[in-house]
């Protein structure tokens, strides 16, 4: 799955976290850039629902949700 993302202010500290359905955190990313893509194996995951959150200095700006099927 390719998580695209686009930040529009400057930033010290920017992270993608993808979540279960119960608030595990599964992987946390750190992003470099102010946009960019971040590919998660689908092959590391169960099939099922995830959440992903965008968090800029430490505060969550953007949840979404992602479902994963399987092959």
């Amino acid at each position: 799955t390719r998580i695209s993302y686009s930040i529009s202010q400057p930033f010290h500290v920017a992270k993608l976290g993808v979540y279960d359905l119960n608030g595990q955190e599964l992987k946390l990313v750190q992003l470099t850039a102010m946009s960019g893509d971040v590919i998660i194996q689908g092959g590391n995951l169960k099939p099922g629902m995830y959440l992903y959150t965008l968090i800029i200095d430490g505060k969550s700006i953007a949840t979404k949700r992602m479902t994963l099927t399987s092959n």
